[in-house]
C-alpha cells in the first residue's frame, strides 16, 4: 500500500507542476486562444484591414486579385509579405508583469490594428506595436484582451511597421485596371474630340460583339479582339506624377482627353482612364515628354504618366477588328 501511495504522491506533484506552468503569468508561458495570432492557412482569407492613427487601409479579394481600398490593384510583393507575416507571427513569451502596464500604454498610443476576415467572418483581430528598444520585436495583444505578449516576425530583422504601411499609395500597384479579362463584360474606347470613332466590345455568351453607335458588326476577328482585351488588362502606369513634375490635376481637369478607355465588369461597375497627349492652354504649364502621356484613372486627382509606346497599341479603331 505504501508503494502505491508513493506513486500517487509523485503523480499529484507532476500534475501540480503542469498546472502551475499552464497558468503562471511569467515570461515563457503562453496559454489559451489569446496568443493564437498566426493563421496557418491563408488561402481562404478575403479581407485584411489595417488601422493606424485613424488611417484605414483595406485589402480585399473579391475575385482573383487583391484590391486596395476597393479601388486599385494591390502590389503583389506587399500582399505576399503580409500573408507570410500572418503565417509566421512568432510569439516569444508573455510580457513580464512589471512591463505589462508599459506595454498596454504603448499599445494604446501607437499600435497598428490588424483585422483578418474570411467570407465576412473575423478570423483574428489584434493590435501590435514595435518595442523601441528592439524594433524587430513587438508587443501584441488580442483585441478585447488585457494580456499582451512579445512577438517577432521570423526571418525579418527590420522594424515591423516598415512592412505594413497604411498609405494607399504605398500599396497601390502600377496596374491600371483591376478587372481580369474573364470578368470583363465590356471594353470601350472613346475619342472625345472625334466621337464618330468611338466603339465598344462586349461579351455575348461565348463570343464578342463589336458595336459603333447603333451599328453591330457581324464579321469580326476574334483573335484581334482577344489581343486588345489582353493589352488593356496588362496596361501599367509608368509612374505616378509627383510634386517635382509640377503636374497638377487642376492643370488638366478641364482639358478634353485625347482618348478614354472604359471597362465594365461582371458587377456592372466601371473603370476608366482618360489619356492626354499634352497639357495645353494652361498658363505656365510644364513641358511634357513626347514619349509620355498623362492619365487620370477614374475619379483620381493624382495624374499618372504612361509610356506612349505601351499605350499606342491600344489606340485602335473599329476597322482593326473586322474580319478579312
Amino acid at each position: 500500500m505504501k508503494k502505491y501511495s508513493y506513486y500517487i504522491l509523485i503523480i499529484a506533484i507532476l500534475v501540480t507542476i503542469v498546472l502551475v506552468l499552464v497558468f503562471n503569468d511569467k515570461p515563457g508561458t503562453i496559454t489559451g486562444s489569446e496568443k493564437n495570432f498566426a493563421i496557418t492557412d491563408t488561402s481562404n482569407i478575403t479581407k485584411i484591414r489595417y488601422i493606424k492613427n485613424g488611417e484605414v487601409m483595406e485589402l480585399s479579394k473579391p475575385s482573383s486579385i487583391w484590391i486596395v481600398n476597393k479601388k486599385y490593384p494591390a502590389k503583389k510583393q506587399l500582399v505576399n509579405a503580409t500573408l507570410q507575416f500572418l503565417q509566421q507571427f512568432n510569439v516569444i513569451s508573455a510580457v513580464p508583469k512589471e512591463m505589462t502596464a508599459k506595454a498596454i500604454e504603448t499599445l494604446n498610443e501607437k499600435s497598428l490594428q490588424v483585422t483578418v476576415e474570411a467570407e465576412n467572418k473575423i478570423l483574428v483581430q489584434y493590435r501590435f506595436c514595435e518595442i523601441d528598444t528592439a524594433p524587430s520585436k513587438a508587443w501584441i495583444i488580442m483585441e478585447g484582451s488585457s494580456k499582451p505578449y512579445i512577438a517577432n516576425l521570423i526571418g525579418y530583422e527590420i522594424p515591423l511597421f516598415t512592412i505594413f504601411p497604411t498609405s494607399e499609395m504605398m500599396w497601390r500597384d502600377t496596374k491600371v485596371f483591376r478587372t481580369p479579362i474573364s470578368d470583363m463584360l465590356m471594353a470601350g474606347l472613346a475619342y472625345p474630340k472625334h466621337p464618330e470613332k468611338n466603339f465598344s466590345i462586349s461579351r455575348k455568351d461565348s463570343s464578342f460583339q463589336l458595336k459603333q453607335g447603333d451599328s453591330i458588326e457581324k464579321n469580326i476577328d476574334k483573335e484581334s479582339i482577344s489581343q486588345f482585351l489582353m493589352s488593356i488588362n496588362n496596361l501599367k502606369i509608368d509612374r505616378f506624377a509627383t510634386y517635382s513634375d509640377d503636374i497638377k490635376y487642376s492643370s488638366i481637369k478641364n482639358e478634353i482627353p485625347y482618348a478614354e478607355i472604359i471597362v465594365k465588369n461582371i458587377d456592372n461597375s466601371l473603370e476608366t482612364i482618360k489619356v492626354y497627349q499634352i497639357i495645353s492652354n494652361v498658363k505656365n504649364a510644364p513641358k511634357t515628354n513626347p514619349d509620355n502621356l498623362l492619365g487620370i484613372i477614374g475619379l483620381d486627382t493624382i495624374p499618372v504618366l504612361l509610356k506612349y509606346i505601351d499605350f499606342d497599341p491600344l489606340l485602335k479603331v473599329k476597322e482593326d477588328f473586322l474580319g478579312k
